[in-house]
């Protein structure tokens, strides 16, 4: 099994949709992805949820999973934060490459996405540590950088 975590909405063209096509195609081959997002469901997907993420490792400890793969949540780390559009306030950019952990000056709802969005990547680190530690791997891929290195990590 490879845990798919922040996978958001199932699409053509994402990374399980190529996996099943994989294993399709790959005779005596199965390929079971996981894909761990709060909008796909609400207990299991639920990574801020200390059971959760419990339930989770235990699932790597006890070898059931072989891989994981995760981005950086995107809630506090998309590049998409610093795009404002004429007229309309959009999220402000929380975290830059000289703060990763976070901006000083935040208010309380941001200071709350950043506590999430590390929360999130924390578990992503001790996933593949576990699975490190069980025979299994992991990635954790990085987006494009940003055009202006300013703005987010």
């Amino acid at each position: 099994m490879l845990l798919h975590a922040f996978a958001g909405r199932r699409r053509r063209g994402d990374v399980e949709w190529y996996l099943d096509l994989l294993s399709q195609q790959t005779e005596g081959c199965m390929i079971l992805t996981v894909s761990i997002d709060i909008i796909i469901d609400p207990i299991h997907g639920d990574i801020s949820c200390e059971d959760t993420r419990a339930m989770w490792l235990h699932y790597i400890r006890m070898g059931h999973v072989a891989g994981f793969l995760a981005g950086p949540p995107c809630n506090t780390w998309s590049r998409v934060r610093a795009v404002q559009l004429e007229g309309h306030n959009g999220p402000r950019v929380v975290r830059t490459p000289e703060s990763p952990w976070g901006l000083n000056e935040v208010r309380m709802g941001e200071l709350h996405q950043v506590t999430i969005g590390t929360l999130l990547l924390g578990f992503s680190l001790e996933c593949m540590l576990a699975l490190a530690m069980h025979s299994g791997s992991g990635i954790l891929e990085h987006p494009k950088d940003p055009e202006d290195r300013k703005s987010v990590v």
